[in-house]
């Protein structure tokens, strides 16, 4: 159910004949200009932005059945990620030497809900390594100056606080925290190269372009804004994550030639309905489902061509480059696992790296209690078991 508050600004939007939305419009120019107006700045880097922006706005304003709440959202995210895109340009062209960053990172990818929150928390956890917190992702530039960690942060704790109530419940399946390790992903929608439409709204026509076209631009400019934030991190130890990098494996490992990726496996008939479910709790203010049976069938082709995608690269690139890691194994022995993750990445780890993951692993994955409210089943999302390892090319294992 919505919450009370946007069910008034439901309300209020239909009495006011959608006035507050017509000042918040869903297209490029009004949110460039508002972006230059904010910022004082007007250089955007690379124009290839502008097509996968452009693409994103006409599918969330044509697509994607955006409840007033869900307009108002998806115009406050469009138009902070334009906002941070000039800041970091404007800071990266006073230092150009910080688009390259040496640090050596390990990758977490594969679907979502295969076990790569858990992964990158644990890898997060030990102080040599250094995972980007959801507040630094977030404002990149802040987090780089002088003290700015804190305070991104801080202004993060606000944006968690909002992001539980639009969506309640979300926290008890993928949780978030301002001061925790977070995806790559919110570094990628500042070039609009996101999922995040598809969580909120019907739109599904962008997130399918995404996945048949060219995502160097968008790589370049995640790796200058790795940059920003390894300028106040002293270790070359690093654990970066995004599921969906498995669309694009070739571009990360060309991107970041240091970088080694896991790619955690786990069997698609427990992936795909977990995500529906995710993707129906994530949706509640925003966008209605009225038809579960489409969103399961999205879901499946979806993450099945990724995963086609994910297994061309695996066919051919460098076993010390890439490796994979089954899920069951992964959540049996995390402790060992990531010992031998650090082993093939050559991280000789301290007591306080293993006391530190040992005290990870103790503490609750989630808040409240998963088990009483993320229940779903295939056949919730008109898809069957085994349908969906057939469609996903999973053998028995």
């Amino acid at each position: 159910m919505k919450p009370l508050g946007v069910r008034l600004i439901d309300l209020a939007t239909g009495l006011l004949g959608n006035l507050p939305i017509r000042r918040m419009p869903l297209r490029v120019e009004p949110l460039l200009d508002r972006a230059v107006g904010n910022t004082g700045l007007d250089d955007f880097g690379d124009p290839a932005f502008r097509e996968p922006l452009t693409r994103l706005v006409d599918g969330m304003r044509e697509e994607g059945r955006l409840t007033p709440m869900g307009r108002l959202a998806a115009h406050g995210l469009i138009l902070g990620a334009l906002v941070e895109r000039l800041k970091i340009v404007d800071e990266v062209k006073r230092a150009p030497d910080l688009a390259s960053p040496s640090f050596q990172p390990l990758v977490v990818a594969g679907l979502y809900r295969s076990g790569t929150t858990f992964l990158h928390h644990l890898l997060g956890a030990m102080p040599s390594v250094h995972g980007p917190t959801f507040g630094e992702l977030r404002s990149p530039v802040r987090a780089s100056q002088v003290g700015g960690r804190e305070e991104a942060i801080r202004i993060a704790r606000r944006v968690v606080k909002i992001h539980r109530y639009l969506s309640p419940g979300a926290d008890t399946i993928h949780p978030i925290a301002a001061d925790e390790p977070d995806e790559c992903l919110h570094l990628l929608e500042n070039s609009f190269w996101t999922t995040t439409s598809t969580f909120i709204s019907d739109s599904t026509s962008f997130a399918k372009w995404i996945g048949e076209n060219d995502a160097g631009p968008a790589y370049r400019f995640y790796r200058s804004q790795l940059g920003l934030l390894a300028r106040r991190v002293e270790t070359e130890r690093w654990a970066l994550k995004w599921p969906m990098h498995l669309w694009w494996l070739d571009t990360l490992l060309e991107t970041l030639p240091r970088a080694r990726v896991v790619v955690l496996e786990r069997d698609p008939a427990r992936v795909v309905p977990s995500t529906c479910s995710l993707n129906v709790c994530t949706r509640t203010s925003f966008s209605p489902v009225d038809d579960p049976h489409r969103l399961g069938a999205f879901w499946l082709d979806y993450l099945a061509r990724g995963r086609e995608r994910q297994e061309r690269v695996l066919a051919t690139a460098s076993p010390d480059r890439i490796r994979r890691l089954d899920y069951e194994a992964f959540v049996a022995n995390p402790i060992s696992t990531v010992q031998d993750l650090a082993d093939w990445m050559g991280w000789a780890l301290s007591d306080e790296d293993r006391q530190a993951v040992r005290a990870r692993v103790g503490k609750p994955r989630y808040r409240g209690k998963p088990s009483a409210t993320h229940r779903y089943t295939a056949e919730d999302y008109g898809l069957t078991d085994g349908g969906i390892r057939e469609r996903m090319g999973w053998s028995a294992r």
